[in-house]
């Protein structure tokens, strides 16, 4: 159910079901705390539709981290890789322009993390 690169960047889903009176499955995510971070960054206005939109630099700074590529591959990689977040220019990765957003599946993961 889950491809190999969300296992690799510490994305997992689990089917975990509950008993009561009858079953009731419950997916639980377990989501690398790094993500969380820039889940929590980027949460915006979730009543838009967009949200909002920060460059790789902005979301850095907002974290308070200094290095560029322990940032890439800790945080942003597996936030893409786990379809949390999305860039804004898909088809320029490198753009200078290229920011990142929040996806209906990071912004359902925001509201599970408030809970």
């Amino acid at each position: 159910m889950v491809s190999g690169a969300i296992k690799r960047y510490g994305v997992h889903f689990e089917d975990n079901f509950r008993e009561q009176d009858n079953f009731t499955p419950e997916v639980t995510h377990q989501v690398a705390p790094e993500v969380t971070k820039i889940i929590s960054i980027l949460e915006g206005d979730i009543n838009t539709k967009d949200g909002i939109s920060m460059s790789r630099k902005q979301i850095q700074l907002a974290l308070g981290l200094k290095d560029e590529k322990h940032f890439r591959e800790a945080y942003l990689k597996p936030a893409l890789a786990g379809g949390f977040v999305e860039m804004t220019i898909p088809d320029k990765p490198n753009s200078r322009l290229q920011k990142y957003r929040l996806t209906p599946k990071g912004v359902q993961l925001h509201l599970c993390l408030l809970i």
